[in-house]
Formats: structure tokens, C-alpha cells, sequence
């Protein structure tokens, strides 16, 4: 009887060690198709894959950003000088910062072309960033990066306007920037409103916010 008692207490030893093992190799959840995360950790100027994540290098300056998109100097991806002035005359300017080396940002590209076509006439003006453009070694802008923008732009028909990043344009807001694509809500003075929506949304789903900001504007 107590050799059996000793079996049956090893047998329930085993079952639980076998449970606690399955439990804690359950797999998380893929959200890859939520945004696509810019790595400070990598040294080199280079896109790579780990698993369903894509990550950058974007080395973020020792200054802590400003919390808006102002002074700062910058130009188009069709080589037009632009400053914080852009945001002058808008009610509401809604900003999508995006990566050329990410599919939930170049995928939503198409959506943000009709949302800039519905709401020109309702008082939102729709700017694209493309983050990934920009050379942080050479401090220059890339110029294979921007190809790579431009091309992306006209396969989806995107006809609003695109910014390249600066220095300044980095040190405004970008920097701080962790994870793409990054839309923001922004006031004539470059200031942000409301929250920040990171992850890619569909065109009804940005209709529903765009009509609640346009609405407390």
C-alpha cells in the first residue's frame, strides 16, 4: 500500500510539471499588422526581420522632443522647401508618420488618399512623414530611401503631401516616434490635439475619429 501511495504521488508530480509546461508555452498573439516598431538597438542604418516585427534603426537624440511638430524646417518628397507653416490655415492637420519598410503603413496608404479627398472641404488637411528616409549616420536624406518613398507613393495614388525628416523636423517630434505608421491630430500652431494612434486603421475606422476631432476642434 505505501509503494502504491509513493507511485501515485510521483504521477500527480508529473502531470502537473507536464500542465505548467504547455501553460507557459501558449504563443502570443500576432500583431504584426498593427504597426511595425522602430528599434534603437540595432547600429546600423538597416531594416531587418525578426519574426513578424520589422524594425529600423531611428537613434533618438539626447534632448527630450517637444510634445508637437513645430520650428522646424524641412522639404517635400518632390524637393519643395516646407516649415511649421504648413499647418496655418487648417483647422485640423492630420499627420501620418510612415516607414517605406513597413506593410501596415503602405498598406493604409490608399485609405488616407480617399480620407484627404472626403474631408479637404470639411477643414482637415492631410500630410504624410516618411521616417525612414533619412540617413542618421551621414545626416543626410537617403537617396535610395527616397526612390523607395516615391515609388511607393505613386503605386498607391497618393497625391497629398509627403515630408522628408531633418534635423529640426526630428528633433520636434520625431525622435520620440517608436513605432510606425504614427497619425496624429494636430492645431494651426503644429500643436497636437487629442491622442496619438499608432497602428494602421481602416478608412471607416478613421472616419469615426476624424468626425470626433474635426467636431471638438
Amino acid at each position: 500500500m505505501k509503494k502504491k501511495i509513493i507511485a501515485l504521488f510521483f504521477s500527480l508530480l508529473f502531470i502537473v510539471a507536464v500542465f505548467t509546461a504547455c501553460t507557459d508555452n501558449k504563443t502570443s498573439p500576432d500583431t504584426s499588422d498593427e504597426g511595425t516598431t522602430l528599434s534603437e538597438e540595432k547600429k546600423e542604418n538597416e531594416n531587418t526581420t525578426s519574426g513578424q516585427e520589422i524594425y529600423a534603426t531611428v537613434p533618438t537624440s539626447q534632448s527630450a522632443p517637444a510634445p508637437f511638430f513645430t520650428a522646424f524646417e524641412s522639404e517635400t518628397t518632390d524637393g519643395k522647401k516646407v516649415t511649421d507653416d504648413i499647418f496655418k490655415g487648417n483647422k485640423v492637420t492630420m499627420v501620418n508618420v510612415w516607414g517605406t519598410f513597413s506593410s501596415p503603413c503602405t498598406k493604409e496608404l490608399p485609405d488616407l488618399q480617399k480620407l484627404s479627398e472626403s474631408y479637404k472641404d470639411k477643414g482637415l488637411c492631410l500630410i504624410g512623414i516618411v521616417i525612414d528616409t533619412y540617413d542618421y549616420t551621414k545626416k543626410e536624406i537617403s537617396e535610395d530611401k527616397l526612390q523607395a518613398a516615391e515609388s511607393i507613393i505613386d503605386q498607391t495614388g497618393v497625391k497629398y503631401m509627403n515630408i522628408l525628416p531633418s534635423a529640426s523636423l526630428n528633433a520636434a517630434k520625431l525622435d520620440s516616434i517608436l513605432s510606425v505608421p504614427a497619425t496624429y491630430f494636430l492645431n494651426e500652431k503644429g500643436e497636437i490635439i487629442g491622442s496619438e494612434y499608432v497602428g494602421s486603421k481602416s478608412y471607416d475606422e478613421w472616419c469615426d475619429i476624424i468626425d470626433r476631432v474635426l467636431e471638438r476642434a
